[in-house]
């Protein structure tokens, strides 16, 4: 019995302090997934580029509404086969898929200055050739 009532204080005192101490954590990371490997190019693009505040809000503005369009696109063609598996996209989606990235990779050049445009096409130019190497990982059996 006494050891019950020992068991029961030390749950009372403890269950507050593991709740200041949820509460006090700091967030955790976002998860590396799908997204944040996708989002990753974005900050990627603009390396070696300073950017002043009203270019950070029209870059973010720009990203926002084609992150949408690509998600729209993928979830509309998103199929599923008799084993419940995931079916690639076709090469159409790919196509539809790579003229959102260009349109987007358009918009955002425009927002910058005649300065910036070098180091903007040079991070652009690496990060198609690091796509292309990816895929070409992807193709290997």
């Amino acid at each position: 019995m006494r050891r019950v009532v020992v068991l029961a204080a030390l749950a009372l005192v403890a269950a507050p302090a593991s709740i200041v101490a949820a509460q006090a954590a700091p967030a955790a990371a976002p998860a590396e997934g799908k997204a944040a490997k996708r989002d990753k190019g974005i900050p990627e693009l603009f390396n070696g580029i300073t950017l002043t505040e009203e270019q950070k809000g029209k870059v973010r503005s720009i990203h926002a509404d084609y992150h949408t369009q690509m998600t729209a696109l993928k979830v509309t063609t998103k199929k599923k086969d008799n084993d419940g598996r995931t079916v690639p996209m076709t090469d159409k989606v790919k196509k539809q898929m790579a003229d959102l990235e260009d349109k987007e990779h358009a918009a955002l050049r425009a927002v910058l200055t005649a300065d910036q445009f070098a180091a903007f096409d040079k991070n652009l130019a690496k990060e198609k050739e690091e796509m292309a190497k990816a895929d070409a990982g992807k193709a290997k059996p």
